[in-house]
């Protein structure tokens, strides 16, 4: 797929997800016959200023109550984008997830192509089933509040003409070494053609949750821009998110450079976070 668009989808994701909204007001009741003051009937003063030099609030009822919860995506400029109400649905609890989001701005570009682009961009993040009647069904159709693509359509990459990854690690002969599709689905193929990086915070253990379905998640293909990295170090920092044990990365760029970028030391372990079965690295101090 020709650089133009590319380009042309990442401005267009950072147009829709750069603003963090504040939804507090959801959450605060003032006291009787106060009128609302988004100055003063706060749950907290947080902001998309405020990411890199406070730390995120703990013990949250939702997510919306601030704003640091919401951080999203990384682009490789430093900025970082926040998740927001699926568009129609205008309820500040049902927050667009990551897969949608990717979805969401691709359907919306699509819908602005000639014929042969159009083909050409589901064949770039789709792969193999490019041409399922379903899937051009629903990228030709209207936006449905709340649409989801189903996960037979998440995209099949099993093919030479993409790239491949070996699978396998040190202690691995090389004879069993596998070679394995470096995307499972668009969203991968996103992320690995723009350089936006994955990010998800989720309230830190509390007693009741187990360690790894908790903290903060990393999740990268291509390496880490200056930019990037200074920001991660930053909220990594004022979060002391590497004294609590709460950090965790999936890093799926070659020779795992994720590690020397932000100057930590990793140990890989599996587990099950969030909405998919991945390695975990946990971050330990230098």
């Amino acid at each position: 797929m020709e650089y133009k668009h590319i380009k042309n989808i990442t401005e267009l994701f950072i147009k829709e997800f750069s603003e963090c909204i504040d939804y507090q007001f959801h959450f605060v009741i003032p006291p009787k016959g106060t009128v609302w003051d988004p100055t003063v009937h706060k749950l907290c003063y947080h902001s998309e200023h405020t990411l890199t030099n406070e730390p995120f609030c703990l013990n949250l009822n939702s997510n919306v109550c601030c704003p640091h919860h919401q951080l999203f995506w990384l682009t490789p400029d430093g900025t970082p984008l926040f998740t927001k109400e699926k568009p129609g649905l205008n309820n500040p609890t049902k927050f667009i997830d990551h897969l949608d989001s990717v979805f969401y701005i691709l359907k919306k570009y699509y819908q602005t192509l000639n014929t042969d682009d159009k083909k050409a961009l589901l064949k770039y993040f789709f792969g193999l089933i490019s041409l399922n009647p379903r899937l051009v069904d629903m990228f030709e159709s209207e936006y449905t509040p709340g649409e989801k693509i189903p996960q037979d359509l998440h995209g099949d990459f099993n093919s030479d003409e993409y790239e491949y990854k070996l699978k396998g690690d040190h202690k691995t002969d090389l004879k069993n070494y596998k070679y394995t599709p470096q995307y499972n689905n668009y969203m991968y193929k996103f992320m690995h053609s723009t350089g936006i990086v994955r990010l998800r915070l989720k309230d830190l253990s509390t007693g009741k949750q187990i360690q790894e379905q908790t903290g903060f998640n990393i999740e990268i293909f291509r390496k880490l821009t200056l930019n990037q990295q200074q920001f991660l170090r930053e909220f990594i920092n004022v979060n002391k998110l590497i004294e609590k044990n709460s950090l965790y990365i999936d890093d799926h760029t070659p020779y795992k450079s994720v590690r020397l970028n932000l100057g930590i030391v990793v140990e890989e372990k599996f587990h099950d976070f969030g909405h998919a079965y991945r390695v975990l690295t946990k971050i330990n101090k230098q």
